[in-house]
């Protein structure tokens, strides 16, 4: 996950996926990831400047928690890079076991470590839980059942080193060596372990993009109580916007090796492929959040349909597929996207063209979708009464009755 969305350093976590037939949309079922707890203190000047480089934890002393990651970062269109693994059934069993088990065994540790410190009449401190979990677990000779998040500068043969720390890729890492992948396919991951614990640093990804099916749901953001849309697991599934390119088979020998499988797509068509599904994702998610006039909101609903129409062509895409299908859907997108641009510089909308109800969206949110493909916005003002006469506006489609994209 880049700066996007994480730190400076990025975000590393792991995700599963179950691929069935070619032709069928690759649906996400689990994503885990490694993340630190806020700073103790968040009042002082250093968490302050911590927090404006994108950095909400302690160094040192600090603990991280393994958890679901929240799916409304999955699905906005930025690029996530990875790196995919093929596993067998075992695996995966051993895998979802274990991260549900260190789930589990961190709730425990963290109720503990409160009912512990009860005598401080007040609630602890996120260092002091760890710190009793830690004298715990010295007592009883177990192993901590928290895992240090802390990054630390040290100094090797090759200068200042971060290799002493402990993060979300160490975290990821270390799950994986547990499951069975080879430290030799892992090595692409950490550069021969030059680089194992900065997610930035992680050797040569695919750029991956998802997207969800299913009800929006509000959240209102702490520091600027804004209130934004975005889905959540158990109501809403996460699909393979276009099926990974790359697979690792991890059966093979020494050497890690990536394959022509059935989901292996021209390389040609690829790279255009990928940015029209992030051009498409972006403005669906802007649009979700744009302001609109309430008489117009169902014309929201109809032009968040057609885009997600548009990228979900690209999810069942296979090496079977005829390369004039990636020309065809690849034109009725671009065009789509023309056409929304030209609207919105016109001012123009019309009854039966959907891309016009771009026009409708505030000027912020079509600034932003203009950013998106990366032309200017300079509006045109319209003095055609067909097109701002609001009674000779007629809904020629059938509307949604919630922001949910089935």
């Amino acid at each position: 996950m880049d700066s996007r969305l994480a730190n400076p350093f990025h975000h590393a976590f792991i995700l599963v996926s179950k691929i069935s037939n070619p032709g069928k949309k690759i649906e996400v079922k689990h994503a885990w990831g490694f993340n630190p707890m806020p700073c103790s203190n968040s009042e002082t000047y250093w968490s302050q400047f911590k927090k404006s480089l994108g950095f909400d934890l302690d160094f040192q002393g600090g603990f991280g928690i393994l958890k679901v990651e929240e799916m409304r970062y999955l699905d906005l269109g930025y690029a996530l890079h990875g790196l995919s693994f093929e596993i067998e059934v075992a695996q995966y069993k051993k895998l979802k076991n274990l991260c549900e088990h260190i789930i589990l065994d961190q709730e425990k540790a963290v109720n503990e470590a409160k009912l512990n410190l009860k005598h401080l009449n007040r609630e602890p401190l996120l260092h002091e839980i760890f710190e009793e979990e830690k004298r715990c677990a010295e007592f009883t000779q177990r192993k901590s059942r928290l895992r240090p998040f802390k990054i630390c500068l040290s100094v090797n043969s090759s200068g200042l080193s971060l290799n002493e720390s402990f993060n979300c890729k160490t975290m990821a890492m270390e799950i994986m060596r547990e499951i069975g992948i080879p430290e030799e396919h892992l090595n692409s991951l950490t550069q021969k372990n030059a680089s194992p614990s900065l997610p930035i640093y992680s050797g040569e990804l695919e750029d991956i993009y998802f997207h969800s099916v299913g009800a929006r749901h509000e959240f209102q953001s702490g520091p600027s109580g804004m209130m934004t849309l975005f889905k959540k697991w158990g109501d809403s599934k996460l699909f393979w916007s276009l099926p990974p390119q790359r697979i690792a088979n991890s059966r093979e020998g020494n050497n890690i090796e990536y394959y022509n499988h059935e989901y292996t797509l021209p390389s040609e068509w690829v790279k255009q492929i990928k940015q029209t599904i992030s051009r498409l994702q972006q403005i669906e998610n802007v649009v979700a959040q744009a302001k609109i006039d309430y008489q117009y909101e169902s014309y929201r609903y109809v032009l968040l349909r057609k885009v997600g129409e548009l990228y979900e062509k690209f999810s069942t895409m296979n090496a079977q597929t005829d390369y004039i299908m990636y020309d065809d859907d690849l034109s009725k997108a671009n065009h789509f996207l023309m056409r929304v641009y030209h609207a919105m510089n016109d001012n123009y909308f019309e009854q039966g063209y959907i891309e016009s109800i771009a026009a409708l969206l505030d000027y912020q949110s079509q600034e932003k979708i203009c950013d998106i493909l990366q032309s200017p916005l300079n509006k045109i003002e319209r003095h055609d009464e067909k097109y701002n006469d609001e009674e000779n506006v007629e809904i020629m489609w059938h509307p949604a009755v919630s922001l949910t994209r089935f």
